[in-house]
């Protein structure tokens, strides 16, 4: 077995002759500099209490029981337009199956009924443009989830931005009826 050992030893002769002067005139570093930028305030702490509950929105005449991203989308938008509040107020919590029903004609595929499980988070002073109390917030938006479910806007609603979509599972929706839970104060 033959080793090998390898020892770095300078040359004699420099293969290029060093410049007499530096070829790049320095400048000053940044980071000699003093700051000038002021500094930024620390966040806040939230002054308005947030409403927080969740409904339970039953829909009929689904094509599948499994809602995707874009039925997702659209169950958030319509119950947000539904309380006239953000979409991004509305959180979806998933679905529970209620029953499935077969047509009896033979062109007609199984339809579906499921239960929309939803969560609503709004600032106090988000809805009223004024602070009011967390049970009047909660008290309007249920009434006015409620009252566009029974004039059957939720319904319409429903189709029109799973449409607007791409939606395959939610063509000819039917919301009848709504479970909201009592309101928790965060």
């Amino acid at each position: 077995i033959t080793s090998v050992v390898t020892t770095f030893v300078p040359s004699e002769i420099p293969t290029v002759e060093p410049s007499p002067t530096p070829t790049v005139i320095p400048t000053v570093s940044p980071s000699f500099r003093p700051s000038t930028a002021t500094p930024t305030a620390a966040p806040t702490r939230q002054s308005a209490p947030i409403v927080n509950f969740n409904t339970s929105i039953t829909i009929t005449n689904l094509q599948s029981t499994t809602l995707g991203p874009v039925e997702q989308l659209a169950v958030r938008n319509t119950t947000a337009r539904a309380m006239d509040i953000s979409i991004n107020s509305v959180i979806f919590l998933g679905t529970r199956v209620v029953e499935t029903r077969r047509m009896l004609t033979v062109w007609h595929p199984m339809l579906f009924t499921i239960i929309a499980l939803t969560s609503i988070s709004v600032p106090v002073d988000s809805v009223f443009g004024t602070v009011a109390t967390p049970d009047a917030i909660f008290e309007t938006l249920s009434n006015r989830l409620t009252a566009f479910i029974e004039a059957g806007n939720y319904s319409t609603t429903l189709a029109a931005v799973s449409q607007s979509l791409g939606s395959e599972v939610i063509i000819a929706p039917v919301v009848g009826e709504v479970d909201i839970e009592p309101p928790v104060v965060i």
